[in-house]
Order: structure tokens, then sequence, then C-alpha cells
């Protein structure tokens, strides 16, 4: 989503790139706009010139900027914008009805969910006033209500619930949802309102009652009386933890627990058996110091991602001989190229594939293809004895073991 200003950035830029180009007289196709209306990245124009113009004017769109690029669609029987579909009626008047994307599943708050009950209460309202605002034709609104409605009954929202909800939306006007008869230049000013916030509980009482049954203590000096009235105090509630929140983290944290005596140490490559002590977790060489480890293999407790340079800790303790692993090889000659791998059997035996397919140019996976494909450039190695391959290979690639994970059953992680 970005910063909060990040919109209000994006509508200065597309203001300047966009609106203020389109509708100054350097625009040559100006006299054909009729109606130029844009929200974020959505563009509505009402164009009165010819089908030739229209593509002219779409090309000549797609060159006010490099970064922008315009999709055109067009129609002469109405087309769709936002959520309206928007068309022209017999006196040549913009007409609009309520519009929803078919992948739309309008699955709207259960009145059985663990909110407060004015939420539950207020949604079919604010769906029929919003289907009331849309439609400017009553034909429109009679058809669109009757399909809402049905949303609504799917959503088990109760026939005296989803009546109510459209006898409130019926007694507004269309111009006063759309707020254009607002009375203006009222006398009384403006007072500020001040939030109870709160955790909702389904077993507090009616907090709003409460205060309403209690405004009149802040009556008793002119000073509290001039501040508040019975709209300027009201109850909001904060949503209070559930179990996705309990068990799903928002962020994913790379902090240990000070408890657990666990210490982050930098990934170092050339770093050896002594590099990490008094730590459960990690990546770790076997104590036989096999081919793989001694040559190979990075010792550390935190691995770190090249794309983005940052750090993250290795969960459970992993040795050449765990299976069911994922892996990374670094690539110490091109320092942005690595592999992520996976294998049920044990490291040990994956990197015997690996080494072996390196070595007799077999493009098995994007490391040993990328080995063959710079054999006699970058990656230029001596394969005259398997000793004197190891030895070179070493100064190429190095391995660290980042996470154990359960197989799916009836399934194989070997490659």
């Amino acid at each position: 989503m970005g910063p909060s200003h990040a919109c209000s950035y994006a509508d200065a830029a597309a203001d300047y790139a966009i609106d203020q180009k389109v509708m100054s007289d350097t625009n040559h196709f100006h006299q054909f706009i009729s109606l130029w209306a844009r929200l974020r990245d959505d563009i509505y124009c009402a164009w009165i010139g010819t089908e030739e113009d229209l593509r002219l004017f779409d090309t000549w769109l797609n060159g006010l900027h490099p970064r922008l690029k315009f999709t055109l669609e067009y129609s002469t029987e109405g087309t769709i914008f936002l959520d309206l579909f928007v068309s022209t009626g017999t006196d040549n008047s913009i007409k609009t009805k309520i519009y929803s994307k078919p992948c739309d599943s309008h699955a709207y708050l259960l009145p059985t969910s663990c909110h407060p009950a004015h939420i539950c209460k207020n949604i079919p309202i604010g769906v029929m006033k919003r289907v009331r605002r849309n439609c400017s034709e009553e034909a429109d609104f009679t058809l669109a209500k009757t399909e809402y409605s049905q949303y609504l009954r799917h959503r088990q929202y109760s026939e005296d619930v989803i009546q109510e909800a459209i006898e409130s939306a019926t007694q507004c006007t269309r111009e006063s949802l759309l707020g254009v008869d607002k009375v203006s230049g009222s006398s009384n000013p403006v007072k500020k309102q001040y939030p109870l916030v709160m955790k909702f509980n389904q077993k507090l009482p009616l907090m709003s009652k409460i205060i309403r049954d209690n405004l009149h203590i802040l009556e008793l000096t002119s000073e509290t009386k001039e501040m508040f009235n019975c709209k300027s105090l009201f109850v909001s509630y904060k949503m209070e933890k559930n179990l996705k929140s309990l068990i799903c983290k928002n962020k994913y944290t790379n902090k240990l627990s000070v408890a657990s005596n666990q210490v982050v140490s930098n990934v170092d490559e050339n770093a050896d058996s002594n590099a990490i002590t008094n730590i459960n977790h990690g990546c770790f060489k076997c104590p036989k110091l096999c081919t793989l480890c001694k040559n190979f293999m990075i010792e550390s407790n935190s691995f770190t991602s090249p794309n983005i340079n940052r750090q993250f800790l290795i969960k459970s303790r992993l040795t050449c001989d765990t299976q069911n692993i994922i892996y990374v090889i670094y690539d110490k000659i091109c320092e942005k190229i690595f592999y992520v791998g996976y294998t049920g059997d044990t490291m040990k035996v994956r990197w015997a594939n690996h080494k072996s397919h390196i070595k007799y140019g077999k493009k098995s996976c994007e490391m040993s293809t990328h080995f063959t494909k710079h054999s006699t450039g970058l990656h230029k190695l001596d394969k005259s004895t398997t000793t004197a391959f190891t030895a070179s290979l070493k100064n190429h690639l190095s391995i660290i073991l980042i996470e154990c994970v359960d197989p799916i059953p009836g399934k194989s992680m070997k490659e």
C-alpha cells in the first residue's frame, strides 16, 4: 500500500502529467472531449469526435510520458467506470447504474460475526444506499435492489433487516446521497468530537447508553458544557486479537529472545568449525569434516539474501546428514548469482549430484547450467583429477543449509 501520502503524490503527479496537458489548448483533440474525469489511474472520457480521432488521441496520450501506459476501452452503448456503468440518456444526459465485476463474491460480513451490533445492522443499509446513489433511473434501482437483496440473503441477513435497509434507502433522495443538497452557511460552529476508544467485547455493557445517561455531569460547569454536547462524545471500538493475529504475525521478525542465549553471527564464507559456539540452531559442519563440510559448507546461524541484502535466522540445527532440507548455493565469482534448492536426501548426497553435474556439464538445474555456460570463462575449473576439481570448485561455490521441512505425505522432495 505504501505510505499514507502516496496517493496524494500520485494524484498531484497525474494532474501535472496528464490532466493539465489534456485540457490545455496545446492538445488539438481538446475540442472532442465533452467530459474528462479521473480517479487515481481510472479515467472516464465523454468523446464527441469520430472513432478514428479517438484512436489518434489514444496514441497521443501514450506519448505524454515514457512511464505512462494507457489502455483504451470504448463503446457507443456505454462503458464501465469504477463501480458504475455509464451511458447516455435520451436527452444526451449521463445515465448511470451500479456495476460489479463478475469475480465479485459480495462476501459481506456475516451477521453472526463477533462485531458490534450496529456494524452488522448498518451493512445492508449501506449496500442499499450505494445502490440508490449509483442508479440514476428508478427502473435500474428497482432491478438492482432485488439483485443485491439476494446477495444479502446469501450472507444470512434476515428479511426484516433487508426490507428495513431498502426502506431507508428509498426514503433518501439521490441528491442527498450524492451530497449536492447539503445546507451551507450554517451559523452554528462545529464542535470537536471525542471518541472513547476501547476493545470490543460482547460481554461489555452498552457503552454508548452509559455515556448518554451520564452526560449531564459534563454540564455542571460552563467550560465542559461549552466543550461537549450530546454528539461530541461517542464510542469507537478497535479490533481485539483473533486466532489469525495470534497465530500468524503481520511482520516477520528475526530478533532472538534474550532468554534463549542465542547470538546472531554474520555469514562468513571463510568461517572455520570454531566460528559458532554455544548455540543450538544453525548450519553446522559434521565432526568428521567430510569433503562437503571441509571445502564448501558455511557454518552460521543466519544467512543473507543477496537480492535484498537482508539477514534471516536459521530456526533448526542442520548438518550434511539432515534430510528434507532447503539450501542456498552462493556463487563467489558472480556475487548476485545464487541457487536455492531442496532435497529429500541428505545434503551430502545432493551435493555429490551437484558436483558431478557441474564437472560433466549436465544441465540439471540453473546452477549447473550457469557453470556449463561459463566453463571456459568465469568458471573455468581444473577437471584433471577429483582433488584438483574440488580444490578449484571451492573457490567458486559455498553452501549453507537454511531450513528443514516436513515432507508431504505421498510426495517426494527429491529432484
